[in-house]
């Protein structure tokens, strides 16, 4: 049924008897705006506030009561300017008389408005009407989890989804200093498309809030069990306990200051219930349940719910908020990863007598869960934790590993101690160089560089760290580079509890830091037990140069094309190239210069054909160099990819994974490179495996999310797409806009795909970008300006247009034309159009007549002739191909 927005409440606590939700309004739904109670001494006629159907509110016209209570009532109202149905909760005129409720009113507002998240529900206006303050929110089709949970447990996949949007939708109302701080199944909403709706932050508190108009202080230390409860549920004395009895964290029933991790807590009840479909504190009044959750455990989950689930609901229920998850952002992470579709093993069920014990403080060995796109792996190789019998996670105090269990570990970006801050491209390149030798090390799985380098100036803790990663064991530690001299002082922790396993100074020269490294890295798999194998065995990192400054020169250059940063390419190179005349045998040199060469064109405006000639030669130097190396295959295959040379550039991925599978950017290269061609699924996969080596790459995160949209899976899409946000891709605004429109929301789509156009058509007209984005969502001038400049850019651009003209093409309902053009020659972005074709928007190309030829003339048929048809098309004849 129809519901609005939570009402929020703009006084003290809202107790009812556990098991006893009260029901305003709505056939057979207890939620219709939750209208709170009146606190004592607040005497509100409420019939005389009553308003009828066709009564106007400002713009806004009632159709019917959807929910009353003592503070304020809600209903069912039509927008006239707009002809959108709305919610809208208008308050009491007592109560709107009171300068001080007013101001909370107010306030609440500001919070709810402030969150602008599809988990979050949607403030649109605020107003007065005959001295009642009222508010207007989006008006929602669905249910609250407490009337699903009359239907008894949730499947867990579902109860899993959900939960993942009730921390989604927590992770963005706290990193705007907001804490709910009453989270429980009344006050989340799911609609009828399975979308999760967080209501009612009217008792939310604004950590931190420098620029929020003072309000009295709460955070007083207050017991509940001290207090004295009312049997109608209102709880009495001047103390004022901000709650909901069962779903209270400790440390509000205590009555002590709270932080976002009380909503973890709560998240973590509302999910016990939803697995169970029994509270986890049950209690016959507010006192029983306070008692349970201070001072009691939950009875353990069925034994159906696996152990690694069981385990990350016991950490947000943990007493001690130190021992929770830290961030609503990092509990998402485990949610997802429980949810991951290619997880490799099935997690083994609890004995009964582990069930016994503390049932959440254990996890049974191997999950294995593999990441996909925006999730962090589980745990890859589990945790056994005993505490009481003594034990370590994965090792014993020598650091051991238990048989059977891969050891795994994350190097930690090594903080710059040098008296110049300039150095710090010296202590990331020393990290980056120990990540890599570790990689290559059968039988240890390390975390990739993009994923470990995002804690870089962060002050997580070793567990949370740990956890996100997927890995048991850390490295961190420091460099100082003074003059020729390096000290260099290392650490290995294990993460689940921040043991320090070993910690050594390493000092030498500049001379002799491959050699500081090698120590670095034996030391790390002598500790770690890992048989080393082969070459390995006489050296783990291969002393690239002997030469100190060409050395310094290629960290330099590393560093600038880690970060990306294209206007200063053309630095990286020049350094490269200095390196090399240092230093001509210096072959991972070489083949830094072919990448910095390769991507060029794609990060700063430059000559296509020359920057890949470039690209070419570099790579084919390395090669002659070093045939190991895996990164000049990879630069040559992106070179022959971007030449439209699509066999060759198969056959380069192949060898460079050959020469090294986990290479992250050689598996991300080629999997975007299957997706481009239509073999989605392959590609898909491909960087599903890429994801668990790395599970934060930016790009991989966010190619991962159009290929989800693109199989139907927006909720999926939309997890992976934000994760790519969060690590700061620039251009993530493409596939966030793909799934808004496909929710029908307009004005998110438009400011998302405004936003991705205008980073990745940068040579295109000024205000084109948000011309295309408006005129692919509908608006008519928009569409016509858009063809105009994009006509304009291509008779002015008679070589290599812009790969943004024939996606807009594409999008604005010319697709002959755009795949005309796109079949004419390269543009500067095949890879924003050709993944196009095998999205819902691309159907009204691949379906063309004229879509076969085109597709001769790119260089696609080629390709499908020896590695198979697309995953949307079927072969009819040689070189004949019909798509759907």
């Amino acid at each position: 049924m129809s519901t609005g927005a939570g009402t929020g409440s703009a006084g003290g606590a809202r107790w009812r008897p556990a098991g006893r939700p009260r029901r305003t309004g709505g056939a057979g739904e207890d939620h219709a705006n939750h209208v709170p109670e009146p606190r004592p001494g607040w005497r509100c006629k409420v019939a005389a506030m009553r308003l009828e159907p066709g009564a106007r509110l400002g713009p806004y016209e009632v159709v019917a009561l959807l929910g009353a209570g003592g503070m304020a009532e809600v209903y069912r109202a039509r927008d006239i300017r707009l002809g959108r149905e709305v919610a809208v909760k208008v308050v009491s005129e007592e109560l709107g008389a009171d300068g001080a409720f007013v101001e909370r009113f107010e306030r609440e507002a500001r919070l709810v408005s402030s969150v602008n998240h599809p988990n979050v529900v949607a403030l649109h206006d605020v107003g007065v009407h005959d001295g009642k303050p009222y508010f207007v929110t989006e008006l929602l089709q669905g249910e609250t989890l407490r009337t699903r949970l009359g239907k008894g447990a949730v499947p867990l996949p579902t109860a899993l989804a959900w939960a993942t949007q009730m921390a989604e939708g927590l992770a963005a109302a706290h990193e705007r200093g907001i804490v709910h701080r009453d989270l429980k199944p009344e006050n989340v909403l799911v609609t009828r498309d399975g979308h999760v709706k967080l209501l009612d932050f009217g008792i939310a508190k604004v950590i931190a809030a420098a620029h929020e108009p003072a309000v009295p202080s709460d955070t007083s230390p207050r017991d509940l069990l001290s207090e004295t409860v009312a049997s109608g549920g209102v709880k009495t004395g001047t103390g004022i306990v901000i709650g909901t009895p069962g779903y209270m964290s400790p440390e509000q029933v205590r009555g002590d200051p709270v932080d976002a991790r009380t909503d973890l807590f709560s998240l973590g009840a509302v999910l016990y219930e939803l697995l169970a479909g029994r509270r986890a504190f049950p209690g016959a009044s507010a006192v029983e349940s306070g008692y349970a959750i201070l001072h009691h455990d939950p009875e353990p989950l069925p034994a159906t719910i696996p152990p690694n689930v069981a385990q990350v609901v016991g950490r947000c229920l943990e007493k001690d908020p130190g021992r929770r998850f830290q961030s609503a952002r990092d509990l998402a992470f485990h949610l997802e990863a429980l949810r991951a579709p290619t997880s490799s093993t099935t997690p083994a069920i609890a004995s009964p007598e582990l069930r016994g014990r503390r049932w959440w403080i254990w996890v049974a060995t191997a999950v294995g869960l593999v990441t996909l796109a925006a999730v962090i792996r589980a745990v890859d190789s589990g945790w056994k934790l005993a505490p009481a019998l003594g034990k370590r996670a994965e090792t014993d105090r020598s650091g051991a590993q238990r048989a059977g269990v891969t050891p795994s570990i994350a190097v930690l970006p090594f903080v710059n101690l040098s008296s110049d801050k300039e150095q710090e491209y010296f202590s990331d390149g020393v990290t980056e160089e120990l990540l890599d030798a570790l990689a290559r090390v059968r039988g240890l799985k390390v975390a990739g560089r993009t994923s470990s380098f995002q804690f870089k100036g962060k002050n997580q803790d070793a567990r949370t760290i740990g956890e996100a990663l997927g890995v048991a064991n850390l490295v961190e530690g420091s460099v100082r580079k003074q003059g020729n001299r390096v000290r260099i002082t290392a650490q290995l922790i294990q993460a689940e509890d921040g043991f320090h396993l070993w910690s050594h100074t390493f000092e030498g020269d500049l001379t002799n830091v491959f050699d500081l490294q090698e120590r670095i890295a034996r030391a790390i798999t002598d500790e770690l037990r890992v048989v080393l194998q082969g070459d390995q065995r006489q050296r783990l990192v291969p002393v690239a140069t002997r030469n100190p400054e060409a050395h310094a020169l290629y960290l330099q250059a590393s560093a600038i094309f880690t970060r990306r940063d294209g206007a200063r390419f053309p630095d990286g190179i020049a350094q490269l190239e200095q390196a090399l005349r240092l230093d001509p045998s210096y072959a991972r040199a070489a083949g830094r210069l072919g990448a910095m060469w390769v991507l060029m064109p794609v990060y700063r405006p430059a000559d296509l054909n020359s920057a890949l000639d470039g690209a070419e030669k570099a790579a084919h130097r390395a090669i002659e160099l070093d045939p190991s190396l895996a990164e000049p295959q990879a630069v040559l295959a992106l070179a022959f990819e971007e030449r439209r040379q699509y066999v060759k550039a198969k056959a380069a991925f192949l060898r460079a994974l050959e020469l090294d599978p986990d290479d992250v950017t050689a598996n991300f290269w080629f999997a975007t490179s299957l997706i481009c061609k239509g073999h989605v699924r392959e590609g898909s996969a491909l960087l599903d495996r890429m994801l668990s080596i790395d599970p934060m790459y930016p790009n991989g995160l966010h190619w991962r999310a159009i290929s989800a949209f693109s199989a139907g899976d927006l909720d999926l899409a939309e997890r992976l797409a934000r994760r790519a946000r969060d690590v700061g891709l620039a251009h993530v605004g493409l596939g966030l806009s793909y799934v808004a429109e496909a929710r029908g929301q307009r004005e998110e789509a438009l400011a998302q795909l405004t936003s991705a156009l205008t980073a990745l058509g940068q040579d295109l007209p000024a205000g084109t970008a948000e011309d295309i984005a408006r005129g692919a969502l509908g608006d008519v001038r928009a569409r016509d300006q858009a063809l105009s400049k994009i006509e304009r850019h291509l008779a002015t651009h008679s070589s290599a247009v812009s790969g943004v003209a024939p996606y807009g093409l594409i999008r604005l309902g010319r697709p002959r034309e755009g795949l005309e053009v796109l079949a004419r020659g390269l543009t500067g972005n095949d890879a924003l159009v050709l993944p196009l074709f095998w999205t819902p928007y691309g159907r009204a190309v691949r379906t063309l007549a004229e879509f076969p030829d085109a597709a001769r003339r790119i260089g696609l048929v080629e390709f499908w002739e020896q590695h198979g048809p697309p995953d949307m098309c079927q072969r009819v004849q040689p070189g004949k191909y019909v798509c759907q």
